[in-house]
Parts: structure tokens; C-alpha cells; sequence
């Protein structure tokens, strides 16, 4: 799947924060999926993130293939290291040029018992069950939560 802005006649849309902010409801478990181009050269791949909405409390799920100096991360894997929907650096080398665009692929919404409630404890329990914490490789799928 293409995640540049034009790329095979495929748009990159933005989601603004005030919508995804109307998305988020105070009273179920939701899980949404995001994407970003990846940081150059890499960029006509895509990086892929979860955001977790626990009825109110909101976190930001990825692994980075090179892990992030972050006072929540364990190895690759980083808890809201940005903000939900902000798009990764473009350059390895600096922080300072990020993608600005991000595009919400989709999301899943439930109460208490559902498979939102299931995948958001799962995607929180990464840190003790993700077994590629530690490792990260581009020729094997180690580099996505789900």
C-alpha cells in the first residue's frame, strides 16, 4: 500500500485533531490504526501505530526500528512517544522534519468483554508479551504490534 501523497493516484488524507478528538469516546475501549511514510530512504513503506482509548485514557503504541532516547519504551517498542496522530521524522539523521500527515486505516469500538477491550489489553501488555522488544529486523515481520 503506497503512503506517499501521490503515489499510484493514491492520496494521503489527514485526519485533524478535532476529528479524531470526536472519535474518542469517554465510554467504550477503541482501538485505530495510523499510518505514516516511513522515515527516508524508507519512505515508500509505510509505519503503522495503535492508538488505545481505555474509556477516557489515551496511549500510542509503536516499534521504531531504532529504539528513542524515552522514559516509556522498552527496547524498539515506545508508548507515546508522539502524539497520537503526528507523523514520524522524515530524516533519520534529525528530529526536527517530521511528517505531518497521518491517515487513520481504521478502528474498533466496544465495551467491557469486547474485542476492543481484548486488543487494547493486548497492545498494553506489549511490553511483558512482544517477544522482538529487544530486536528488530526488516526481513522478518518483527516490526508491527498486530
Amino acid at each position: 500500500m503506497p503512503c506517499g501523497r501521490f503515489r499510484c493516484g493514491f492520496y494521503f488524507d489527514t485526519l485533524h485533531a478535532m476529528d479524531f478528538e470526536q472519535l474518542l469516546k469517554t465510554d467504550k475501549y477503541q482501538v485505530f490504526l495510523f499510518v505514516c511514510p516511513a522515515t527516508m530512504p524508507f519512505s515508500f513503506g509505510c509505519h503503522p501505530w495503535s492508538v488505545v482509548n481505555k474509556s477516557g485514557t489515551v496511549s500510542r503504541w509503536e516499534v521504531f526500528w531504532r529504539p528513542q532516547e524515552w522514559e516509556t519504551r522498552w527496547g524498539h517498542l515506545h508508548k507515546n512517544f508522539y502524539a497520537q496522530q503526528q507523523g514520524i521524522t522524515k530524516y533519520f539523521f534529525s528530529d526536527k522534519y517530521l511528517w505531518g500527515s497521518s491517515k487513520l486505516l481504521g478502528y474498533i469500538e466496544g465495551g467491557v468483554g469486547s474485542l476492543a477491550n481484548q486488543m487494547s489489553d493486548f497492545i498494553e501488555s506489549s511490553p511483558q508479551s512482544y517477544p522482538y522488544c529487544y530486536t528488530y529486523s526488516l526481513s522478518v515481520p518483527t516490526a508491527t504490534l498486530m
